[in-house]
């Protein structure tokens, strides 16, 4: 994702066993908010493949996490909270 203001960008990086985020460049405030934002709903989607899908066994999930908590961990490592 490239913002606007050509101050930086992410990449979202969907591995075997690991989901993380690239940022490249100096982020401003702007960028860096509307980047939390945006991961706030990248956050959601992922939560609701791992979590939230009812006719779905766990076991055989697309997303599972080791962590239960791991979701809320990246949440609150954002700048901006989830509106």
């Amino acid at each position: 994702m490239f913002f606007k203001d050509n101050s930086a960008m992410f990449q979202l990086v969907l591995d075997n066993d690991k989901i993380y985020i690239d940022r490249y460049g100096q982020p401003s405030l702007q960028y860096a908010l509307q980047e939390s934002l945006v991961l706030h709903c990248i956050l959601d989607e992922i939560n609701k493949l791992a979590y939230e899908v009812d006719d779905i066994d766990a076991d055989n999930r697309l997303i599972q996490f080791d962590d239960p908590d791991a979701i809320e961990q990246a949440r609150s490592s954002l700048p901006a909270r989830k509106a």
